[in-house]
């Protein structure tokens, strides 16, 4: 089994700077002209030297959440490109998509006939599927004798569990599954019917809200913006854009997925009037202003507000798995297992509390090492079963 992993530097790492490795960001950038970008392999074409968008780009972060969401999640006010519809942007998405998938395997000389298998959010119903369908067909899927199929990214997270670790459930378990994605988190519980080959259904309706990383970002950037507003900037001009950009991914980098939620090992000196601050982010400004907790262009960031911002998705969560507990208590049944997925996980605080909270239920917790690619890897081991050969390929 082999990963795609040769994708253009624009998709791997985007203006975010958040580096991916074999994933990469669900972002469309669009030129002035409304023309798709980045997909070229000319990084330039997106971004200017210092990593900000090049004047005129249109980026379209998170437009997977816009497309059918949950009915109580609340819909985004970022304004799309000119004349597209979240449903255009998903079709430019995936067929850019598709012709780098085909061309990486044309580069290992994969010839035959390709079995596509998307990972599709779990509270998705038949209908909804339907619908997408109809988007990856005009994107160029399922078609010319290819085929697609469609799978829940919980289902596909137990293939690859069971592939990884074979002991990690039994047949006759009843396993939550835990997807804490970028904006939604999906908690089911799946009984084990069979492990050789595996085979699983629902115990329990789909349980899901925007508790993810992005929600933790949103929580800091309104902390963070809160103070910036307070330094006294024109609202119009670049500086305050950028102090949050330069905040915001100061803040990723550091906390949401760096080593510890704490404070890291600086790599410049501190004036000594912020060095008893919990965190401390370089806005990249030479301005004071006590009122805003900013020292010579160093905001200052207290550790109430720091945790709040993690708290609330921490709780949002584990609200989740009350709903499954309770829910499968109602059958007269049981938890054995929990399976943690999703990129969120790579935040230890987060991860901890959620592993602490869930113990809590009496459930032992399981985790796979592979958790950049569980669902991709999942997806692929499924259309495998279901095909019962490795004659064709296979890509997810």
């Amino acid at each position: 089994m082999h990963t795609l992993h040769h994708w253009p530097d624009a998709v791997r790492r985007s203006f975010d700077q958040v580096p991916r490795g074999a994933e990469i960001q669900s972002i469309v950038y669009y030129s002035p002209d409304i023309e798709v970008v980045g997909w070229s392999g000319n990084r330039d074409e997106v971004v200017m030297a210092q990593g900000n968008l090049k004047p005129g780009i249109h980026a379209t972060p998170g437009f997977k959440v816009r497309l059918f969401p949950p009915a109580e999640l609340q819909s985004e006010s970022r304004p799309l490109p000119r004349g597209k519809t979240i449903e255009d942007i998903t079709v430019d998405f995936l067929r850019h998509l598709r012709g780098s998938v085909q061309e990486q395997l044309a580069w290992r000389d994969c010839k035959g006939s390709f079995q596509f298998v998307m990972t599709v959010p779990a509270f998705w119903d038949d209908v909804t599927r339907e619908k997408f369908r109809a988007i990856t067909n005009m994107a160029g899927f399922d078609r010319d004798g290819e085929k697609l199929e469609f799978i829940s990214g919980p289902e596909a997270a137990l293939f690859n569990a069971h592939f990884t670790r074979p002991s990690c459930f039994n047949a006759g378990d009843n396993i939550l599954v835990l997807d804490c994605g970028g904006h939604l988190v999906e908690a089911s519980i799946y009984h084990v019917k069979s492990t050789s080959p595996l085979k699983t259904d629902h115990r329990t309706s789909v349980s899901v809200a925007s508790c993810g990383s992005a929600e933790v970002t949103r929580q800091f950037i309104a902390i963070a913006g809160a103070k910036i507003d307070k330094v006294g900037f024109p609202d119009h001009g670049r500086t305050k854009p950028r102090m949050r950009l330069r905040a915001k991914r100061a803040f990723e980098k550091d906390l949401l997925f760096g080593e510890v939620l704490g404070r890291p090992g600086f790599k410049f000196d501190l004036p000594p009037e912020v060095s008893d601050g919990f965190w401390v982010a370089d806005l990249g400004v030479e301005v004071d202003c006590p009122e805003a907790d900013l020292v010579e262009g160093y905001m200052v960031f207290f550790e109430d507000e720091i945790y709040s911002c993690f708290d609330a998705a921490v709780e949002m969560t584990l609200g989740l798995v009350r709903e499954q507990y309770e829910a499968i208590k109602g059958n007269n049944e049981k938890i054995q297992g929990c399976l943690l997925v999703g990129g969120f996980n790579r935040c230890h605080y987060y991860n901890r509390k959620l592993k602490s909270g869930i113990l809590e239920y009496g459930v032992r917790v399981v985790e796979v090492n592979n958790k950049t690619i569980p669902f991709a890897k999942g997806s692929v081991l499924a259309g495998l079963q279901a095909l019962n050969t490795a004659s064709e390929g296979c890509v997810s």
